[in-house]
């Protein structure tokens, strides 16, 4: 039987881990934040290549594991396998937290869940109907696109 980490000391040594790679990101961050647009997203995609090519356990310089990252970072979602996309997903949200966020709420962005009324669940869909489409993604489409058009 393999030699296993007791409970506690595994989730210590996690929490330990977790703390010191937020702290050496801080760097990072403060030049992400200070960064123009263009190099923010230079530094974002930099940031989940090279995670997700350690996550795949190559190394830093291999060329086929650099090739091989480049090609699925290129590819869409549905166009990856099951664990390509959760490596990637897994890097985006590492890069988010590290450079962008460091676990605070994004200005802008909510985290309070938004409950509707039956009146406005029953205006919405009304409103939805109004475009005919095939899909609800593609009513849902126009509907956004009408509302764009509207001065606030």
């Amino acid at each position: 039987m393999p030699n296993l980490v007791p409970h506690n000391q595994f989730f210590f040594n996690l929490g330990n881990a977790d703390r010191m790679t937020l702290d050496a990101s801080k760097p990072l961050h403060d030049v992400y934040v200070k960064a123009t647009p263009e190099q923010q997203k230079d530094l974002f995609s930099r940031a989940v290549f090279h995670y997700t090519l350690g996550n795949m356990k190559f190394e830093h310089d291999d060329v086929k594991g650099i090739k091989a990252v480049t090609l699925i970072i290129a590819k869409t979602r549905n166009e990856r396998t099951k664990d390509q996309e959760r490596i990637v997903n897994g890097a985006n949200a590492k890069a988010r937290y590290h450079l962008v966020s460091r676990g605070k709420p994004i200005a802008g962005k909510t985290s309070k869940k938004v409950h509707f009324t039956v009146e406005q669940r029953h205006a919405v869909d009304n409103a939805l109907a109004a475009f005919e489409a095939e899909t609800l993604a593609e009513q849902v489409k126009m509907l956004r696109a009408y509302l764009a058009t509207l001065e606030v």
